[in-house]
């Protein structure tokens, strides 16, 4: 009886206990991300399915032209039915982790499990991909599914049995619904089609649509019963949209496509990365030359191994051209599909790039020792601890600012984290015990924190509360609590202290004197041809506003901007008691200034200020 030797039975046992431990911490960091738009029309969808209240046919919108199918708002709502939103996010994390799992399988089978360990542990260096950690969102399978996806497409070259081409379509059409993007993979069919041995029956071909479209099935009853509304929306889309949306407004429609590919392979390659490196430098300088060095080597690595595998006769020359040509086409035809790139739509890539990397790394490194492979994740484990790490110190303790990410190719200026064009955000992990406070109450909601309610639509609420009544600003209402709540890291500039933290990052005062005279706001409802919800929010010209207030002795004034994505607000001049005032701190949505010698005596504001509303800015003073 033959039998392996034990180092090679160690490193399998400790490379499957690897990917676990990969596979778990991944998703346990999901628990600590944000609830941004998106992410919250899903978890919405997730939580009507899982309350057995609406069983939806469409699935996410796409761009404002299309939609997906509803699959990924049911996987949701698996998790919701047990009445945790960590939990939903615990298990998204525990599919999109599964990346790390058929990187090393698909590592295996092409070469062997130690170059599988190191392309799984490659998909740690920081780049775009960190971003899917932020925000759970249906984009998050982006990763996992295109690895899967080649896994299987290999599989069938590799054993020619057809049960994996066939799964492959199927994967196909879960990709799709992650992102319309993914189909760019099919080109990796074209090498398969002209190398294989195995001839592809007409029935095959047959299953393998059905099966691409399987998934879709809902979201196709629904466009033959309603006469294929998404059809006359693509007919209508007026390209500008998608330049609008586009953060940062650095786009040029006529920019050519080979210069657009180009700018697309830099972000693969550097802009990602440097994004990351910069945002954990913000937090900490030292900490941000610590990952630039790590980064470093690891790449520096690679770049020799590729360049040692190019230059001889290696057995892996002909793999990395012909690999690095079909990912080069794959991004050219991901480049043809949008005037602008989203950092979701190179995510595909960026799974597969580093695959490249990882076999110039893995030539390098190959004559080592098994003992010497088994000390790696030493040296990647930093790689994403330390971003993750940057991203909870700014969740808290300031603002999260990861710069342009819906057009990474916009040009960054040199002090981009320190602009303050972000917003507060609320983190899973802390939604439930804020939405505790407001459950089985009426309450009317100022400050900050109305316009992450309104972006995220108070999903949690609705997760956790069997009823609420909640309005956002407005003036005061007979038989409504109203409150104050305000970010941390406004709360930190102030010297004040609030009554209470609802959560680690959000402080509650019932202290303040709100100066609204409008109604305030019901919270926005999802609406499967209306996204963003507000979108149809009605706006006036831009007009400047003289105010004038009256506060008892009080020394800090807060602006906020309940509707941020929709209603243009901007300061020109305050004063109070005829004093100039101080800004101490501001972000995409809010304004706090301080009047130093406003302590002891009753206050005159005088604001001027220009919007397009002036009902959906929340005034109030501390």
């Amino acid at each position: 009886m033959n039998h392996k030797p034990l180092n090679q039975h160690a490193i399998q046992w400790a490379s499957a206990l690897l990917m676990v431990m990969m596979v778990g911490f991944y998703a346990w960091s999901f628990v600590y991300s944000v609830l941004v738009l998106d992410s919250s029309r899903d978890l919405y969808r997730a939580t009507q399915i899982s309350q057995l209240t609406h069983f939806p046919l469409l699935g996410p919108d796409v761009g404002g032209m299309f939609h997906t199918g509803p699959l990924w708002f049911y996987i949701l709502a698996i998790p919701a039915f047990f009445g945790s939103l960590p939990w939903v996010a615990y298990f998204v994390g525990v599919l999109a982790g599964l990346k790390f799992v058929f990187a090393y399988l698909l590592g295996r089978d092409l070469i062997n499990r130690r170059f599988g360990l190191i392309w799984a542990l490659m998909l740690l260096i920081p780049g775009w991909q960190f971003l899917s950690q932020v925000f759970i969102n249906h984009t998050n399978l982006l990763e996992t599914l295109s690895l899967l996806f080649l896994l299987m497409l290999y599989r069938y070259y590799q054993r020619g049995d057809i049960k994996y081409g066939l799964w492959s379509a199927l994967v196909l059409g879960l990709g799709f619904h992650a992102h319309p993007s993914f189909l760019v993979l099919v080109v990796f069919y074209v090498p398969l089609i002209w190398h294989s041995k195995h001839p592809v029956a007409f029935s095959h071909l047959l299953i393998a649509v059905l099966l691409f479209l399987l998934p879709l099935l809902p979201y196709l009853i629904d466009q033959v019963i309603n006469g294929f509304p998404d059809w006359t929306r693509f007919l209508q889309h007026d390209s500008l949209q998608n330049q609008i949306k586009a953060s940062g407004s650095a786009l040029h429609a006529d920019t050519h496509i080979l210069l657009h590919f180009w700018q697309n392979l830099k972000a693969v390659l550097f802009g990602g990365p440097d994004r990351i490196i910069t945002f954990v430098a913000a937090g900490s300088p030292q900490m941000g030359l610590c990952l630039a060095w790590l980064f470093g080597l690891v790449v520096v690595t690679s770049l020799l191994g590729i360049g040692w595998i190019m230059s001889g006769s290696t057995q892996f020359r002909k793999g990395l051209v012909h690999g690095s040509i079909w990912v080069l086409c794959a991004l050219f035809l991901l480049t043809a599909l949008r005037s602008f790139t989203p950092f979701y739509m190179l995510l595909p890539i960026i799974a597969l790039v580093h695959g490249i990397l990882a076999l110039g790394f893995y030539q390098v490194i190959s004559g080592l020792k098994n003992a010497w492979h088994l000390c790696l994740p030493m040296l990647f484990v930093p790689l994403v601890v330390l971003p993750f790490w940057a991203l909870q110190k700014a969740a808290v303790n300031g603002q999260v600012n990861f710069g342009s990410v819906m057009n990474v190719n916009v040009e960054m200026s040199d002090d981009w984290t320190k602009q303050q064009n972000t917003l507060d955000l609320m983190s899973i992990n802390e939604s439930q015990p804020i939405a505790d406070y407001f459950c089985d109450q009426s309450v009317t909601l100022h400050g900050p924190f109305t316009a992450v309610l309104d972006v995220t639509a108070a999903v949690p609420l609705y997760f956790y509360c069997d009823q609420f009544g909640l309005i956002l600003g407005g003036q005061f209402k007979p038989a409504y609590k109203s409150i104050f709540v305000m970010h941390k890291s406004f709360w930190d500039q102030t010297g004040l202290v609030p009554q209470q933290w609802l959560s680690p990052s959000w402080g509650l005062t019932e202290g303040h004197q709100n100066h609204n005279s409008a109604q305030g706001l019901s919270l926005p409802v999802f609406n499967d041809y209306v996204h963003p919800p507000r979108s149809n929010h009605q706006l006036k010209a831009v007009k400047t506003h003289q105010l004038e207030i009256q506060s008892k002795a009080s020394s800090y004034l807060v602006l906020s901007n309940m509707l941020p994505f929709n209603v243009q607000f901007a300061v020109k001049n305050i004063t109070a008691n005829h004093r100039p005032v101080e800004l101490v701190v501001a972000n995409a949505a809010n304004r706090l200034y301080h009047c130093a010698d406003c302590q002891s005596e009753p206050v005159t504001w005088r604001i001027s200020l220009s919007t397009n509303d002036i009902n959906v800015i929340d005034i109030n003073t501390l």
